[in-house]
């Protein structure tokens, strides 16, 4: 039987229903070229005006006033900025890991590598370009992804969080130090990455 998801509700005098919609939360920081940061904040500031780069209420805040939201799910769409080389993905992916923050307390902490599933870059070529027309028929660069950029391709909680409104929430991309197991790691050019949580946000019905 297919489920059904009412998008207004009826409400009785007294009685305040609650409506739950599938939903997503993300913020998008570049890392600049140059050493991979200790810790690279997402969330934690104020969101930009931007949708496509960041999407929750306010720093620090994912929901406000009247609103739940659980996180079922994270993805980490790694991208390239200006000058970035292939050996830069591989520095991101494989040596860094997120961080959960809320309420000033850790709640997990993963290898990037396992955000989303393929554990590691995957390379797509035999793309064709377009320009320059001078020599038509060229491939063009190859595109790296961190894994196929699928909703499937998440990393699933083992169990959903919840944030509540007004709840303190970031996370933290945490890079190598120079004393650690793999040395710090320089970026020859700019890597984009955006942190997606995929779920439910549940507030009053309309």
């Amino acid at each position: 039987m297919v489920g059904i998801q009412r998008t207004r509700q009826y409400q009785a005098t007294g009685v305040i229903n609650a409506q739950a919609i599938h939903d997503t939360k993300y913020a998008t920081r570049s890392i600049p070229a140059g050493v991979i940061p200790s810790t690279v904040n997402f969330f934690g500031a104020a969101p930009s005006a931007d949708p496509t780069s960041d999407r929750y209420e306010q720093g620090n805040t994912l929901v406000s006033s009247g609103k739940i939201f659980t996180i079922f799910s994270i993805a980490a769409q790694v991208a390239a900025g200006a000058g970035a080389v292939m050996a830069d993905f591989e520095s991101i992916i494989n040596t860094c890991s997120l961080r959960i923050v809320t309420s000033q307390k850790e709640y997990g902490v993963f290898p990037l590598l396992m955000m989303p599933a393929g554990g590691g870059a995957a390379y797509q070529s035999g793309q064709v370009a377009v320009t320059p027309a001078a020599v038509p028929g060229n491939l063009s660069v190859i595109g790296v992804l961190n894994g196929m950029p699928t909703q499937s391709a998440t990393f699933a909680l083992a169990r959903a969080l919840e944030i509540q409104a007004n709840q303190s929430f970031y996370m933290e991309l945490l890079g190598p130090v120079a004393a650690g197991v793999w040395g710090a790691q320089t970026l020859t050019g700019a890597i984009r990455v955006r942190l997606i949580l995929n779920g439910v946000e549940e507030r009053a019905a309309a």
